[in-house]
Order: C-alpha cells, then sequence, then structure tokens
C-alpha cells in the first residue's frame, strides 16, 4: 500500500536544539532545519529500538536508487527542493511538504529532477541502516559493505527487529 499526503507545520519561535541520541534516548530537533542544513547523501540520525530517522540530500540529477524494502516500512518527507517519487515505476511529483509512506515490498526510487539539491528526512521501522553512519556521497553509501550487511539482515524472512 502506498499513500501520499502533504503536510505542514506550524511553527513556533524558537526552534529547539538538536539533542543527539542513541537507542532508547531522547531526540528533540527542528527536523525541517536539519534537514535542509544537511549536506550529506545519508546521515542517521536517531536509532531507536524499533524505528530510526535519516536526513538525505539529493543533488540536481540524483537519486536514492530503485530499492525495495522486504520488512520495512519507510516515510518520506521532502523538507525542500523537488523531484519525483518514482513508485513501482510510476512517476508522481515530490515537491517541499509532502510525504510518501511505503509499505514493505513496495518497489521505489526518489528522483532529483530539480536545480538545487533534494532535502529528505525519512523514518525506518525497523532500523534500516547502522546508527550514526555517515554516507557523503551515493557511491560512499554503494561501498559502505558493513551497512549493506546490515540492511540485508534487516530483511531477511522471519527476523523480528534489527540489532
Amino acid at each position: 500500500m502506498v499513500v501520499g499526503l502533504t503536510a505542514c507545520a506550524h511553527r513556533q519561535a524558537a526552534s529547539p536544539p538538536a539533542v543527539p541520541a542513541t537507542g532508547g534516548s531522547i531526540y528533540h530537533a527542528d527536523i525541517l532545519k536539519a534537514a535542509r542544513s544537511n549536506t550529506a547523501y545519508r546521515r542517521v540520525v536517531l536509532t531507536g529500538a524499533t524505528m530510526q530517522i535519516v536526513l538525505m540530500s539529493i543533488p540536481p540529477g540524483g537519486d536514492i536508487g530503485e530499492e525495495e524494502h522486504r520488512r520495512v516500512e519507510q516515510i518520506l518527507f521532502c523538507a525542500e527542493g523537488s523531484g519525483r517519487a518514482v513508485i513501482r515505476g510510476v512517476g508522481t511529483p515530490f515537491r517541499q511538504g509532502d510525504v510518501v509512506f511505503l509499505a514493505p515490498g513496495v518497489r521505489h526510487n526518489f528522483v532529483n529532477d530539480g536545480s538545487t539539491p533534494l532535502k529528505i528526512y525519512t523514518i525506518y521501522s525497523p532500523p534500516n541502516h547502522l546508527h550514526g553512519r555517515v554516507q557523503q556521497t551515493k557511491a560512499d553509501a554503494e561501498a559502505d559493505i558493513e551497512n549493506q550487511e546490515f540492511n540485508r539482515r534487516v530483511d531477511e524472512p522471519g527476523r523480528r527487529q534489527a540489532r
């Protein structure tokens, strides 16, 4: 099941400072500001027992790469920029304020067809990347064998929770 929604955020006067988190801790931050200021392709900012928050910056002409998570639910929010959400081969606009939910087993890709970086924050459940991982480029992410092995273990049939 794929659901696309448009989200808006009510801003208060002061932004909370980012409070780093590890499993079981608290993370309190202005997530839009964090996503917009992130320059890394992928930055894992929170890993809890059953979910994870990741920031992404996709350069113009770039994409996350077509993928499918067999056991992972994912919610992607567009914080800045514009692109396309390609879900099961069908492209639809993905713009600032949009959110897309992906159930396990849904093939997808997010493509930056704009002229500025596409800034995304995404929530995975269960966690899909190693805690604290920062990959500056897509090439860095593709070369990160340890993180890829973690992804593979998360998606194994019968696995209950990523460790």
